[in-house]
């Protein structure tokens, strides 16, 4: 016989057991498989007056969820950030993801849906990503950050494949006013912007641009950058 004691000890771990168990935050193979409503505007309610377009159904959840930004590489990879967190605390463990889509046979339809990178600390719906070759350039404030998927295929390998934070300190990671997507120009620059929530940067050859505004970063307002402009 167990003491009174000793079994309601055992029964206490056993119920935070079961707790701790509930609570855990599933991978995106259980949440999927979890039915739930698909809401969003069905593919009938778009109407065009060109009878030589159409709109049809390319991907849908689970092999995406809640898709905030995208961009086309150069084979018709559809590579995409995810909104899946978004102002809903942590939901599937590999929520904050790059994932890409890929129409294999090209029959107009994706059939291929793989995680290229998880990022578990950065904001939950980065606003921007753009794909350079073998470069995917994540906007996700603080940061713009840079991967080379040194082997192209499509999965980030630390081992093997780069990252690197290009740069830095665009202000309020939980804002929508904040960084969106790089855009590159034939000259090879690269082209950005960001929202009225500031930013006080320090790039990697030292100049320090600073940009105060009133609704986010009020402080900086009058500070020179390193070029001298306010």
């Amino acid at each position: 016989m167990i003491p009174c004691s000793v079994s309601s000890l055992v029964t206490v771990f056993i119920l935070f057991g079961i707790w701790f168990n509930l609570g855990a935050i599933p991978d995106r193979e259980s949440f999927a498989r979890v039915e739930r409503p698909v809401e969003g505007v069905p593919v009938e309610a778009f109407q065009l007056d060109d009878s030589n377009l159409s709109i049809e159904l390319w991907a849908r959840s689970p092999m995406i969820y809640s898709p905030v930004a995208m961009d086309f590489d150069a084979e018709g990879r559809l590579w995409l950030t995810e909104g899946i967190d978004y102002q809903r605390g942590r939901r599937v463990e590999e929520g904050r993801s790059i994932i890409v889509l890929e129409d294999s046979d090209w029959d107009g339809q994706a059939d291929s849906s793989k995680v290229f990178v998880t990022e578990k600390e950065i904001r939950h719906a980065p606003l921007g990503i753009a794909v350079f070759d073998n470069r995917i350039v994540l906007s996700s404030t603080p940061s713009i950050i840079v991967y080379t998927d040194v082997n192209r295929n499509q999965v980030f390998e630390p081992e093997i494949d780069q990252r690197e934070v290009f740069l830095t300190g665009f202000r309020d990671a939980n804002h929508d006013h904040t960084l969106h997507a790089v855009v590159g120009a034939p000259s090879g620059q690269w082209h950005f912007s960001y929202g009225n929530r500031g930013a006080d940067i320090m790039t990697k050859d030292g100049r320090h641009h600073i940009s105060g505004c009133y609704y986010g970063y009020s402080e900086g307002i009058g500070k020179k950058s390193s070029e001298g402009e306010v």
